[in-house]
């Protein structure tokens, strides 16, 4: 199993080797005497979730209110949903396309590393997650126990960043760099697809 950082930029920027020689499956810490196993993989995508409606759901999740819908990601992760549209540009063509898109909008975990998912599955339709809006709700959401956070290839912008990433030790970004406005604060920032490296250091809202 490869698990190897190969370049270290300020000792906070890296190129991870991931795909079909994934980083470790589990993620394990100890706090005191109880050892903490998260259910997720970091620097690994989980595909497709599927999703229901938070109104439908009977869940009563802190900052879901702003959420339309909600997947269980695992047995105390809660991953909160809108839908939005994107505009795609078709080379061939040379002509725009509205798509319809989800954006992460809240989350509620125990645990520490939490992945989100390249696409949500709601009555049959899937839907790519092409947005994180980090306003106050998902900030909220970022409590201290989360260390790692794993970012799909489907990720194209993380919009109102309140810092939703002030405690985490990692992030693993799985495609290229999405657009953003404010300097992330993740410890480190792992590049886990070598044709974007490049992307990131160019970029001041990762580099520095």
């Amino acid at each position: 199993m490869l698990s190897v950082s190969l370049c270290v930029i300020c000792g906070a920027l890296a190129y991870a080797a991931t795909g079909q020689d994934a980083l470790p499956s589990v993620f394990k810490t100890t706090s005191g005497t109880v050892e903490k196993e998260a259910s997720q993989n970091f620097g690994v995508s989980i595909g497709t979730v599927d999703a229901q409606s938070y109104s439908e759901s009977g869940l009563t999740l802190n900052n879901f209110s702003n959420a339309e819908y909600v997947a269980r990601l695992s047995e105390n992760t809660y991953m909160g949903f809108d839908r939005r549209t994107k505009w795609v540009y078709n080379d061939s063509t040379g002509e725009e396309t509205k798509l319809p898109v989800m954006s992460v909008e809240a989350l509620s975990t125990t645990e520490e590393a939490v992945a989100i998912p390249d696409s949500i599955r709601i009555n049959g339709e899937v839907l790519p997650v092409a947005y994180i809006n980090a306003d106050s709700y998902l900030y909220n959401g970022f409590t201290e126990n989360i260390k790692i956070l794993t970012v799909p290839s489907t990720i194209s912008e993380i919009e109102y960043n309140y810092q939703f990433d002030r405690y985490l030790d990692a992030m693993y970004m799985l495609g290229d760099a999405p657009a953003i406005y404010s300097t992330l604060r993740a410890k480190s920032i792992y590049v886990c697809d070598k044709t974007f490296f490049g992307n990131y250091l160019n970029n001041e809202r990762f580099s520095s």
